[in-house]
């Protein structure tokens, strides 16, 4: 798995950070969405891409919360404050409240082979994403399967 890691990403650190972030976050998010589609539910999944000006970090835990309440300058170090950031403060804000007046922004997540909007400098569209790399965290968190 780190060797795979390793050709998708420059460094040892990349690809160990990588690996840590599927642990914790991007393995049981994609349990719980799944769980959810599987019972009936309308799930759009998205994963924030938006980088930290912070040298190192990327997009991290919390990034979200200033590009969606547009305080970029209550946390800088999270989402940055440039044009840049505001204007992909103003598009998170757009999509969510499409989604919350009953929007459909994208297909809806349908299982392991969902559609994922990666929501960042250069927004996309995708499906199946990071399943072969998920894969090894399946049972790590058996209570929403």
């Amino acid at each position: 798995m780190l060797q795979r890691a390793r050709v998708d990403k420059h460094t040892l650190r990349d690809a160990a950070s990588t690996m840590v972030t599927d642990y914790h976050f991007t393995a049981p998010t994609e349990q719980f969405v799944r769980a959810h589609a599987e019972r009936g539910s309308t799930v759009f999944r998205y994963e924030l891409q938006w980088p930290s000006p912070r040298a190192g970090l990327g997009a991290c835990h919390d990034s979200c919360l200033p590009l969606v309440f547009g305080t970029l300058d209550a946390a800088p170090a999270l989402a940055g404050t440039d044009e840049k950031a505001r204007q992909m403060s103003d598009a998170v804000q757009r999509l969510w409240l499409d989604l919350i007046r009953g929007g459909e922004p994208w297909e809806p997540y349908d299982g392991v082979s969902g559609f994922t909007m990666l929501l960042g400098p250069e927004t996309t569209i995708v499906r199946g994403h990071r399943a072969v790399q998920l894969a090894i965290w399946e049972n790590r968190y058996p209570a929403y399967g």
